[in-house]
C-alpha cells in the first residue's frame, strides 16, 4: 500500500479490482446490496396446539375419573351393595380413578412435550419457613374469598349449595388415619407431581409468569367447587411460584402436606374437642355468665381452641407482612422463557383453544353441580 501511488482524490488506487457483489439470495430479491436478518415468523397455530393438548391431558382426567366412577357406581347398583357407607370405600371410591388411572393417562399424553425444567436453586431454612406463612395466609385469605363468594351465590340462588366445603365436613366426620394417608400424603404428593412437576416442566418455556398464572388457574378449578376451588388457586400460584424459583418440588410437596395436615387432621381434632353449638349459643344470647359458664364446663376444649385460634392469626399475620416485603423488595419477578409470544397474542395462544376449552369446560360444569349436592 506504502508503495502505490495516490489518486488525485488523495486515496491509494486500489487497481481496476471490482467490488465484491452479496452472494445471490433469491428471498431478498436480485438487487440486494446488503443482508438484512429478519426476525423469525411466529407460528401462533404450533403453538395453540402445544397448550391444546395440555388442556385436553387434563380434560382427560376428568373423562377418564368420571367414566371409571360411574363404571363402579352402576355395578353398585346392581348388586345392591352399601359398600359406600363404609368411609375407607368411599374414598377410595373417589381418587383410585383419579390416581390410578387418570393420573397415568395425563402423564402419557404430556411426556411428549418438550421440557423446560426451572433450574435448581438452594434455599435456605428462613426462606423455607417464610414461604410455608405466605402459603398458609394465601390459604385463609383464599377461603375467605371462597365462602364470600360462596355466600352470595346462595343468596341469589337459594336452592344453591355453594359456600360449603364439602370435602372438609367429610373429612371433620371420617376416619383419622384414613385422612392421615390420603387427604395429607397421598393426595399432596399426585397433586404436585401434576400440577407443579408435571405441567410447569412443560410451559416454563414460555416464561415463569404464564406457568405459574395457568399452574394456579388449572389446580383450582381442578378441585370443582367455589369453596374449595378458591384457596387452592390463591395456593397453587404461590406453590407454582415457589417451584419455578427453586426447582424443588420437594419444598412444594412439603408446604402441601403441611397444609392439609393443619386442615385435614389439626382443624378436626381442635372442632371435635369443642362443643361449638353451645359456644355459639353462649356467644349469641349476650348473656357474660352464660359464656363464663360455658368456658369451666370445657376448659380443655376451649384451651385447645384459643391456642388454634391464635397460631392461624399469627400464621396469617406472618404471611401477609413477609409478602408485602417481598413485594416492596422486588423479590417477586417472573423471568422471560425461551419462547416469547406477541403481544395481543398471549392469552389467545395459551387458553383459547380446543384442549383448553374443554378442560374449562368440564371444570365449570363441575362447579355448577356442586350446587345441586
Amino acid at each position: 500500500m506504502e508503495n502505490q501511488p495516490l489518486n488525485q482524490n488523495g486515496q491509494y488506487n486500489m487497481g481496476t479490482q471490482q467490488p465484491v457483489q452479496p452472494p445471490f439470495q433469491p428471498q431478498y430479491g436480485l438487487n440486494m446490496q446488503q443482508y438484512v436478518p429478519q426476525p423469525p415468523v411466529f407460528d401462533k397455530k404450533a403453538h395453540r396446539a402445544l397448550f391444546s393438548r395440555i388442556g385436553l391431558s387434563y380434560f382427560l382426567f376428568f373423562v377418564v375419573t368420571t367414566a371409571i366412577q360411574l363404571a363402579i357406581s352402576v355395578v353398585i347398583k346392581i348388586t345392591g351393595s352399601d359398600i359406600l357407607d363404609n368411609y375407607l370405600a368411599l374414598i377410595l371410591f373417589s381418587i383410585i380413578p383419579m390416581y390410578l388411572f387418570a393420573a397415568p393417562t395425563t402423564w402419557l399424553m404430556m411426556k411428549k412435550i418438550p421440557v423446560s425444567k426451572p433450574e435448581r436453586t438452594k434455599w435456605g431454612t428462613g426462606a423455607i419457613i417464610a414461604g410455608f406463612f405466605v402459603t398458609y395466609f394465601a390459604m385463609y385469605i383464599g377461603n375467605f374469598i371462597g365462602v364470600f363468594l360462596g355466600t352470595i351465590i346462595e343468596e341469589l340462588l337459594p336452592w344453591a349449595r355453594a359456600a360449603t366445603n364439602e370435602v372438609q365436613d367429610l373429612a371433620s366426620e371420617g376416619d383419622m388415619l384414613v385422612n392421615l394417608v390420603i387427604m395429607v400424603f397421598v393426595g399432596p404428593v399426585v397433586e404436585e407431581l401434576l400440577f407443579r412437576k408435571l405441567l410447569i416442566d412443560r410451559v416454563r418455556a414460555y416464561g415463569e409468569l404464564i406457568a405459574v398464572l395457568l399452574s394456579g388457574i388449572m389446580f383450582g378449578l381442578f378441585h370443582g367447587n367455589i369453596t374449595q376451588g378458591t384457596y387452592a388457586t390463591l395456593i397453587g400460584l404461590v406453590l407454582a411460584f415457589v417451584y419455578v424459583k427453586t426447582g424443588d418440588i420437594r419444598i412444594t410437596i412439603g408446604y402441601h402436606i403441611t397444609i392439609n395436615f393443619i386442615g385435614g387432621i389439626i382443624a378436626v381434632l381442635v372442632k371435635r374437642s369443642v362443643d361449638l353449638q353451645g359456644f355459639l349459643q353462649a356467644t349469641e344470647s349476650g348473656d357474660a355468665s352464660e359464656l363464663m359458664m360455658y368456658f369451666a364446663q370445657n376448659m380443655g376444649g376451649a384451651m385447645i381452641m384459643l391456642i388454634y385460634g391464635m397460631f392461624a392469626i399469627c400464621a396469617m399475620i406472618a404471611g401477609l407482612a413477609l409478602l408485602i416485603v417481598a413485594l416492596v423488595m422486588g423479590k417477586v419477578k417472573f423471568a422471560p422463557g425461551q419462547i416469547r409470544l406477541p403481544r395481543g397474542m398471549r392469552f389467545s395462544t395459551v387458553a383459547v383453544n380446543f384442549g383448553m376449552i374443554a378442560f374449562f369446560a368440564v371444570c365449570v360444569i363441575e362447579i355448577i353441580m356442586s350446587f345441586f349436592s
